[in-house]
């Protein structure tokens, strides 16, 4: 928790930690929503069976399954909401993006609004994130009906400014069976993000039908190809056509990674495959590796 090389984001904050029951193991849990999809070379899941390069101990060692379950007993760091409070209190702004203040990407390594997490738990943390009124809060999930239907019901007016909410969707199937719900969530900045990108997507249909007064009702939308350990082929011309539909909507956009597996659509070998793209960033982060189009990283201000 702290200070992330996450490129759309400046820190991490993770307030929840799952406990095993049956082992008395301290970790995180997810159930893979989208288990083919998005969801299928979780590195949060493999952050938990294997632990860090640093600390293998971390980590409860539990497969994320919803059969797990009934062995998770969510614990409340109150040490990482007082963190919060004492930054937003600095009133930090962004070092990635000018003008924005601080961006915080909270409980990237679980759903906050997976089965397993009470309304109560919830409860208690959107309580403390509402008095962060000095920072920018990435409310980000892969259950977005769940999501959908918490906020409605906390904050049927709206929510506070700070926050920032969004959807994962790794393909078209996913993001249409669930972008509907993203824009129940009434009066506040929302976002895409489309990593792992793992086919060509058309969301300029979504956004154009979204426009109000020449405005969508999506401000951002970021793309990626996969990283890790099984990471899936990305064809740059999906980052490509993303980042286009975005443009012709006046819609930010931020192109993430290549991934660890890029491949160029565009380009075809003599036996027909299309060629793969060398990076030296290992997950194809380095912007300046990108094909230029693709060198750019925007962020709507307030």
């Amino acid at each position: 928790m702290g200070k992330t090389n996450i490129e759309y984001c400046d820190e991490v904050s993770n307030p929840l930690q799952a406990l095993d029951t049956e082992t008395g193991k301290m970790g995180t849990f997810c159930e893979k929503p989208d288990p083919e999809g998005t969801c299928k070379n979780c590195w949060a899941e493999t952050l938990n069976l294997k632990g860090t390069a640093s600390n293998k101990r971390f980590g409860n060692g539990l497969i994320y399954d919803k059969s797990n379950r009934g062995r998770i007993e969510w614990q409340i760091h109150v040490r990482e909401l007082i963190r919060l409070g004492n930054l937003n209190r600095r009133k930090p702004m962004s070092a990635k993006f000018p003008g924005v203040p601080l961006v915080v990407f909270t409980n990237d390594t679980y759903d906050l609004f997976q089965p397993s997490i009470s309304d109560q738990i919830r409860d208690w943390i959107f309580d403390d994130y509402d008095k962060f009124t000095n920072l920018t809060l990435l409310i980000q999930t892969t259950y977005v009906s769940r999501m959908s239907t918490y906020l409605s019901a906390r904050y049927p007016n709206g929510m506070p400014k700070q926050y920032f909410v969004g959807m994962s969707a790794g393909t078209q199937k996913f993001l249409d069976d669930n972008i509907q719900h993203l824009v129940r969530v009434r009066d506040v900045r929302r976002y895409i993000i489309f990593e792992p990108l793992l086919e060509q997507i058309d969301v300029a249909t979504w956004l154009w039908s979204m426009m109000d007064g020449g405005k969508c009702a999506i401000s951002l939308c970021i793309a990626g190809g996969e990283s890790g350990g099984g990471a899936r082929v990305c064809d740059i011309e999906w980052l490509r056509s993303i980042v286009k539909q975005c443009q012709a909507a006046g819609v930010s956009v931020l192109c993430k990674q290549l991934g660890a597996k890029p491949i160029d659509g565009s380009r075809m070998s003599f036996d027909h495959d299309k060629l793969p793209i060398k990076t030296k960033d290992r997950k194809g982060g380095n912007m300046a590796e990108f094909p230029q189009e693709l060198q750019i990283r925007e962020f709507p201000k307030v």
